[in-house]
């Protein structure tokens, strides 16, 4: 069970934040070792394991990932679901609503939409008709068919393509580890795509025991905050057999805007300073409640989500002042600086020049907001910061909390400090979370928290029935034990804990023990998997953790 390593679901934490992964996730590493399993205990985090056959996704069938196979996800990976295509009345098209895809299918084609190496991305692939599942699977036949795709990244944060370009060729030459060569690198217009990426890199032949020569193209484009990225990979000797091919197809695919939907975020409560207030999901607490003179408090400071995070810090002050205006002037006078200020209805902002970096201060009567940027100047728009002064409210809790509430797939928990979280466009896979924040030492295994949704299309009656299902699917090497029905926020739970051996990571390395234990709930047609991971012999260290989890778990109706 590869996806399940530790050191694979860190990885995965990483690479929600960072852009560009998908200009390498595609290609070059799915042929990076001589070994099929190594290839998948480096990479696959989202997909099935090699026992499992994974059919491609026709026309009018959604992927087998209901509570019928909910045992097989569970033993071979976390599978997420990958929509199926509508097909328009000429059969010659595909639309791939969930990924904003549109594309031309050739004669003698097939194309599929297939989970990614990791849960935010998705890959629209095309292969010849005639080729069998095992033979588009198997790394030993690379070379003698076409590897023709288009990525789709989740990059959570909009950007201009050419930033993306740069993020993804920066992420492939690092994957290559000096033995890639770019070759080609030019702004261009091919059908929406922007940018040309071509390079070449030898890799080890796994059926003549020798090193061979691959060649790749990348087209690349942006889309809000989804990278397209058409990929082209083949040997040396094959590449321009189908490079025109490819250039063509790419041409004739339309990219359409993803359904909006109700952005999730971070309801933070200090019981200290009496206040609430809400932010994007992607911000993470880093102090609280600290006194720092100037007649005011430090409620609490986050650290934004995105290739350039930035300190946001609230501040609470002890002064009663009668207007935004007049508190922006006193803090001004406190920092000995002088600004030009803006008013916003009831907020007044201004900029402000502190040790070469360009700082942005948002004032209530009551409160400061100040932004802190990384680099020079703060990646933060005048939107998003309005919309989290709005938010800002005077409770009365007996307690401070950080919540994280899912508006789209409506279902909240509550978080810690300076931990680490993500969330999914694509898939089943809504969310992922670890309680610690990402250690330095990928060696170290943390505990990871993923939240799977999904609509079934077998209505199961009760947990029961699915517990039924479970059982029989039960398998000898990987056993579901300790079965409980437990209740949680007035909604009842499946429960049961599974152990297996997973590694080694790398061609070397002992296989360690992993433990799972996974919760099931049911609303109406929809079904909760929640799944806590973590290798055996750090059970014990978090188990409060899971039960602090568990406790604060809502599905909202």
């Amino acid at each position: 069970m590869s996806s399940s390593s530790s050191n694979t679901t860190k990885k995965v934490i990483i690479g929600c934040v960072v852009a560009g992964a998908a200009a390498l996730a595609g290609g070059l590493l799915y042929y990076k070792v001589l070994r099929k399993e190594e290839v998948e205990e480096d990479l696959v985090f989202n997909s099935p394991s090699e026992k499992e056959s994974k059919e491609p996704v026709a026309a009018s069938k959604t992927s087998d990932t209901t509570l019928d196979a909910l045992a097989d996800e569970l033993l071979k990976g976390d599978a997420s679901s990958a929509p199926g295509a509508q097909v328009s009345k000429s059969e010659e098209v595909k639309v791939f609503a969930d990924v904003g895809l549109k594309c031309k299918v050739p004669d003698g084609w097939e194309i599929a939409l297939e989970d990614g190496p990791t849960p935010q991305i998705q890959a629209v692939k095309l292969f010849p008709k005639d080729l069998t599942e095992e033979e588009r699977m198997d790394p030993a036949a690379f070379g003698k068919h076409p590897n023709i795709m288009v990525m789709v990244e989740d990059t959570v944060e909009a950007m201009s393509a050419q930033d993306y370009k740069d993020k993804s060729k920066e992420m492939a030459v690092r994957s290559g580890q000096g033995m890639m060569q770019i070759t080609r690198d030019e702004a261009v217009k091919t059908g929406p795509f922007q940018f040309h990426l071509e390079g070449a890199q030898p890799i080890p032949d796994p059926t003549q025991g020798r090193i061979m020569q691959i060649k790749f193209l990348n087209l690349l484009t942006m889309n809000g905050s989804c990278g397209y990225a058409v990929q082209y990979i083949a040997t040396e000797e094959t590449f321009d057999q189908h490079l025109s091919f490819v250039l063509d197809w790419a041409s004739s695919i339309e990219i359409q805007d993803l359904e909006p939907r109700e952005k999730s975020l971070i309801e933070y409560t200090n019981s200290a300073h009496q206040v609430q207030v809400n932010v994007p999901w992607a911000w993470c607490v880093m102090k609280q409640n600290r006194d720092v003179g100037e007649g005011r408090s430090l409620v609490v400071s986050f650290k934004t989500g995105g290739s350039k995070p930035d300190t946001v810090t609230l501040y609470k002050s002890k002064t009663d002042f009668s207007s935004a205006k007049e508190h922006i002037e006193s803090f001004l006078k406190d920092l000995n600086s002088s600004s030009e200020v803006q008013e916003e209805g009831t907020v007044c902002h201004c900029k402000y020049t502190s040790d070469d970096k360009e700082m942005v201060l948002y004032t209530t009567p009551v409160f400061a907001l100040e932004i802190k940027p990384d680099g020079k100047q703060h990646g933060q728009n005048l939107s998003t910061i309005m919309e989290v002064l709005g938010t800002l409210k005077t409770v009365t809790p007996e307690s401070g909390s950080i919540k994280y509430i899912n508006k789209h797939y409506r279902f909240s928990f509550e978080v810690a400090g300076d931990s680490s979280l993500a969330e999914f466009k694509f898939g089943t896979t809504a969310a992922m979370y670890s309680p610690v924040p990402q250690p330095d030492d990928m060696e170290v295994s943390i505990p990871i928290f993923k939240v799977f949704v999904n609509k079934e299309e077998e209505h199961y009656p009760d947990l029961k029935a699915v517990e039924v299902k479970l059982r029989k699917a039960c398998e000898p090497t990987q056993p579901m034990q300790d079965f409980k029905y437990e209740t949680y926020s007035g909604r009842e739970w499946l429960s049961f804990t599974t152990t297996f051996m997973d590694g080694p990571y790398g061609p070397y390395g002992p296989r360690e023990e992993y433990k799972s234990r996974v919760y099931i709930c049911l609303r109406g047609e929809e079904s909760f998997m929640l799944k806590w991971e973590i290798a055996a012999n750090e059970w014990r260290r978090y188990e409060r953790s899971l039960d602090a989890l568990m406790d604060s778990f809502v599905v909202l109706e």
